[in-house]
Order: structure tokens, then sequence, then C-alpha cells
């Protein structure tokens, strides 16, 4: 799931791609801030979803 600058995710805006591995893609976002947005694979996520924002 390859997301390109200026997609929205809720409340954030996807400014760049920063890595990605194994579980997923991490993305340099910002909505007033500017925070990371990690994106799992589905498959691999067990449990309920965490929606977790870090400060960049």
């Amino acid at each position: 799931m390859a997301l390109v600058p200026g997609t929205r995710l809720g409340a954030y805006e996807v400014l760049s791609a920063l890595w990605a591995g194994g579980l997923g893609e991490v993305y340099r976002a910002r909505d007033e801030d500017a925070v990371t947005v990690r994106v799992l694979i589905m498959e691999l996520v067990e449990g309920p979803t965490l929606l977790r924002t870090d400060g960049v």
C-alpha cells in the first residue's frame, strides 16, 4: 500500500515515505504538527488495531 504525498489518512496528510519493511510502511505526515504514520500489513496484526502518533 504505497501512499503518495498529499494522500489523506483521517486528519493526517502524507508528506513523504520514510521506510518500508516486512511489517508495513512509515510515512512523514502532518496535521497541525509533524508526525509519523505507520501503515501495518493487516494479515500480520493480531488483536485490536492501535493508532498512535509520534512527534517528529
